[in-house]
């Protein structure tokens, strides 16, 4: 019996050794985006889309690990769960696209404010990017999709 204790105790301590922490990763905001378009800054970890002073949409460095693939079901609906914070009430779409050389996980966000009725459609790209999965966002009032196309494109890696 001890020697089977002293068997599983070293397993265990075997296997916490084996198993890293994720790494931080660095920011990485270095974009040119289309003609009009600029970055501000919100945080060390987000950035707003800007034109003629009004934000379009942002991009963000997530806490979804380093590999788009494997994000797990319940990690992708926490994190679009914590885009609405409630009152809010999120609902969402979300596509996973890998063809092509692309790899993204395409999510389509409606925002509605019970208190207001009021109603926000974002559309949303998770994708891999110096080391950390990014979201780019935009706002679907202020961007159709012809507009967001080249943002995108200026965006993802």
């Amino acid at each position: 019996m001890k020697k089977l204790t002293a068997l599983i105790l070293l397993a265990l301590l075997l296997a916490g050794c084996a198993s890293k922490p994720t790494e931080p990763v660095a920011p990485d905001f270095n974009i040119t985006l289309p003609e009009g378009y600029s970055l501000s800054p919100l945080s060390d970890t987000e950035c707003a889309i800007v034109r003629e002073g009004e934000t379009l949409g942002g991009l963000r460095l997530t806490d979804l690990g380093n590999n788009l693939k494997k994000v797990e079901d319940t990690l992708l609906y926490r994190y679009i769960d914590s885009l609405a914070p409630a009152p809010l009430i999120p609902e969402f779409m979300a596509m996973y696209w890998d063809q092509d050389d692309l790899c993204y996980i395409h999510v389509t966000l409606k925002i509605t404010d019970p208190d207001t009725e009021t109603v926000q459609n974002h559309t949303h790209y998770l994708f891999l990017r110096s080391g950390g999965i990014y979201d780019l966002w935009l706002d679907d009032a202020l961007l159709d999709e012809d507009a967001q196309k080249p943002i995108f494109q200026a965006v993802y890696p």
